[in-house]
């Protein structure tokens, strides 16, 4: 008998609204940590080449790149300790052509299976740069910034940063060290995060 008794389910806790020192608290930290990534990306851009310096395109690879990534103004290492490059260029080129129907990906990518599996960014950028080789890479370089709003957003929701700790535990998970090294060699791992997360953010819709 006692399994057809009714199971009384806990009651969720309401959450406490934060008060209005808390917000500001958290607007605060929010605006210094914007004001750095976003001074980050003006100290990058370079009128010529925009911010495809964050890309990291390497000059012992640009023989082998895509005709239509040849034929576009871009950054390139010059050093030769980043004369390879780094995986940024592999995918800024699958942006180029996310179809990957191009012949000369075979040369172009250092491992076009793996890299073709990790589309999702690449055709961001396409999409944001309406397919102009151009304006598709300056999308690839900026992408990861883009992603780094969301990603403050949602953690923000997750969170709930209203102590001193949780601001913290915000700006550490913001400025860590994956998270610098994806903004400035324009990776897939911040995107990648920033999807999971809002995905949690958004909760059973999500």
């Amino acid at each position: 008998m006692s399994d057809l008794l009714p199971v009384e389910r806990p009651r969720a806790t309401p959450v406490p609204a934060p008060s209005r020192r808390q917000v500001v608290a958290l607007c605060g930290v929010a605006l210094c940590l914007s004001l750095f990534v976003l001074r980050t990306y003006r100290r990058v851009y370079d009128p010529q080449d925009g911010w495809t310096r964050l890309v990291w395109f390497g000059s012992a690879r640009s023989a082998d790149a895509l005709p239509r990534l040849r034929q576009t103004p871009h950054y390139v290492n010059p050093g030769t300790w980043a004369r390879y490059g780094y995986d940024g260029q592999f995918y800024a080129q699958l942006a180029l052509d996310p179809s990957l129907r191009d012949p000369a990906f075979a040369r172009a990518l250092d491992d076009p299976s793996y890299r073709a599996r990790r589309i999702g960014l690449p055709a961001l950028a396409f999409c944001l740069g309406l397919g102009d080789a151009s304006r598709v890479l300056q999308a690839c370089a900026l992408a990861n910034g883009l992603c780094w709003f969301v990603l403050l957003a949602t953690l923000a929701v997750l969170l709930r940063p209203w102590t001193g700790r949780r601001l913290l535990c915000l700006g550490a998970a913001l400025l860590g060290y994956g998270v610098i090294v994806s903004l400035d060699h324009a990776l897939t791992d911040l995107p990648a995060a920033a999807l999971l997360f809002a995905g949690a953010a958004l909760g059973p819709w999500g």
